[in-house]
């Protein structure tokens, strides 16, 4: 078994580079790293202090050389309110197409600031917010008070309301600790007074072993069995108190793990022998971090002296296309870097078996290896407007075909919508809706010539649906087109030439 894996892990290594996405998608840019918070649980002073603003010149170019975003999160360790070009950095970035979001205490931004951040065009705007009463939050954030938070709420959800507008989209963010824990019905109530319909609770990190803090949480960085459970009992309680109120678990909030399979999964337990990593919050086949000093890192946890290059020297694609970049990528796909390996966010499979049909009796696969989005119980698979996945073949098909079925919505009239399909990076075939409505497909692709399985199969959609824009929605997704069947099929082969075949292999 562990042998077959290896070899499975080995073929997906030989196509990584077309499982990345061509472009970053998902970008965390650090407009500030600069803060006058002192938050309990932040770990910006013990790296980044006293912190420094992103260059605005060094923000144009970087926003000048991407393709198609798909999110833009305009934060990371610094309090991104206080950033000089704020709303120009907000202006320009929406003008990328990408889906504009920010994270904030709110709580010490300038008042004349509101009505610009309500025209900015940010789509969504998180307000961190862990207690009400005031000597608590004293406590927990160090600066401010919740009379200043509660005053700029009001007034930003006021302004929206009379504008009647839907944008920025308004919810909170609740990091759980033992200090705070008991103000999550408190926080829960004050959202829905002011018809907020969403709290994120997302559990403590600590990201320096060396700092004995959060005992009572946190062993080795994972929650400790006991607040795990007030935790889980919090919520649900809350949840029974203000069921209209979405309480949301953010990422792998409760450290789930269950055994490892075949279908990508959350494991917050170091990675076990034989195990892959497919994907994570902020994974490296379309994510990067961008720090205010130009340094790309690979995720929000590393430290500068773990930057994969920097952007004051380096263009993007250089660094995104770089050997560094691309050996982090292999290492992680592996579990050889030591900080994935202990991630408490990350999503594993054993690599064992390579099926030649998708979706298999199974559900979801690693197979479906980036550009999908999860659901559950789902006769279809929605993907992004650029995905990937790869094909196995058991090498018994004379003249092979990839056949796809599948559905490609159209989001405007005036135009076709048209999706693409590549195997192993060489253009293969084509879907084309040229009407408003939802096109049914169903197509046979034959593999381009002297191509060999594995075969990687990505797909290009000219354009995204959004539900939310386009129907009464409240989905927001990116969507490239539904996938009902993908399969390598053709002509069997003797069963005499297939004997042949391996003992010439032999």
């Amino acid at each position: 078994m562990k042998s077959h894996s290896t070899s499975v892990s080995q073929q997906i290594l030989e196509h990584i580079d077309l499982w990345t996405a061509s472009h970053p998608k998902i970008l965390w840019i650090e407009l500030t790293s600069k803060c006058p918070f002192q938050c309990l649980f932040c770990m910006r002073k013990e790296s980044r202090h006293p912190g420094e603003h992103m260059d605005f010149g060094l923000l144009q170019r970087i926003l000048e050389q991407l393709r198609s975003p798909e999110i833009i999160r305009l934060n990371n360790a610094g309090e991104s309110i206080h950033y000089p070009h704020l709303i120009d950095a907000i202006r320009m970035s929406k003008r990328t197409g990408a889906r504009i979001e920010l994270v904030t205490t709110l709580a010490s931004a300038p008042l004349e600031l509101l009505p610009e951040l309500m025209h900015s065009g940010l789509d969504q705007l998180t307000v961190s917010l862990h207690a009400i009463d005031p000597v608590q939050y004293q406590r927990i954030y160090g600066f401010a008070s919740f009379d200043a938070l509660d005053q700029r709420l009001r007034r930003l959800l006021q302004q929206r309301a009379e504008e009647q507008s839907s944008t920025p989209g308004i919810n909170i963010s609740f990091v759980a600790t033992k200090e705070n824990l008991q103000a999550l019905p408190q926080v829960s109530h004050y959202a829905q007074e002011l018809g907020i319909d969403e709290i994120q609770v997302h559990r403590v990190i600590w990201r320096d072993p060396a700092k004995q803090l959060f005992t009572y949480e946190l062993h080795s960085n994972r929650l400790t069995p006991a607040f795990r459970q007030e935790l889980e009992e919090t919520v649900e309680r809350t949840r029974c108190l203000f069921p209209g109120l979405a309480l949301v678990y953010a990422n792998n909030a409760l450290d789930a793990a269950i055994a490892p399979g075949e279908q990508p999964a959350f494991f917050s337990q170091d990675l076990p022998s034989g195990c892959c990593i497919a994907d994570c919050i902020e994974n490296p086949w379309e994510t990067v971090n961008i720090y205010s000093n130009g340094d790309i890192l690979a995720c929000g946890c590393r430290s500068s002296q773990q930057a994969l290059g920097n952007l004051n020297s380096q263009s993007l694609t250089e660094v995104w296309w770089g050997s560094s970049f691309r050996h982090f990528r292999a290492e992680y796909f592996l579990g050889q870097d030591q900080n994935c390996c202990q991630c408490p966010w990350k999503k594993i499979f054993v690599p064992t078996t390579f099926h030649a049909e998708l979706p298999h009796s199974g559900g979801w696969s690693w197979q479906l290896m980036r550009g999908w989005y999860h659901e559950e119980k789902s006769p279809a698979i929605w993907s992004k407007p650029e995905a990937a996945a790869m094909l196995a073949s058991n090498g018994t098909f004379l003249r092979p075909k990839i056949s796809l079925t599948g559905f490609l919505p159209n989001p405007t009239r005036a135009t076709p919508n048209r999706l693409e399909v590549f195997c192993n990076g060489i253009p293969a075939g084509s879907v084309v809706n040229h009407n408003h409505r939802m096109l049914e497909f169903a197509m046979t692709i034959p593999v381009p010539s002297g191509t060999d399985p594995p075969y990687c199969l990505q797909f290009k959609t000219e354009k995204c649906y959004c539900p939310n824009q386009h129907e009464d929605s409240p989905d927001i997704r990116r969507l490239g087109f539904a996938l009902c069947r993908l399969a390598v099929v053709g002509e069997k082969r003797s069963r005499a030439y297939r004997l042949w075949a391996g003992l010439f292999a032999k």
